[in-house]
């Protein structure tokens, strides 16, 4: 039985699940085919080769939206109060 949400023949390389980029194929030989040409290896060292895509981590971060930097935690309790007698 063939689903048209889950394909059997796809090219794992390009793009991810469900993504409109991602490559379809009818057959095994029809996928065989795409991997050993040029434009499918030429992706493949593209992808081994170059940095991580970039997440939503790293795109809050170039915004500015990353996790907040609130400074060196206070001293409480016992320990600041031994400190401020001292001086």
């Amino acid at each position: 039985m063939h689903l048209a949400l889950c394909p059997q023949f796809t090219c794992p390389h390009l793009a991810a699940p469900l993504s409109p980029r991602r490559k379809y194929f009818n057959s095994a030989t029809a996928l065989a085919t795409h991997e050993g040409e040029k434009p499918h290896k030429r992706k493949v060292k593209m992808l081994n080769t170059t940095a991580r895509p970039h997440n939503q981590r790293d795109a809050e971060a170039a915004a500015g939206m990353g996790a907040p930097d609130n400074g060196p935690k206070l001293r409480v309790g016992r320990e600041a109060g031994a400190a401020e007698m001292d001086l």
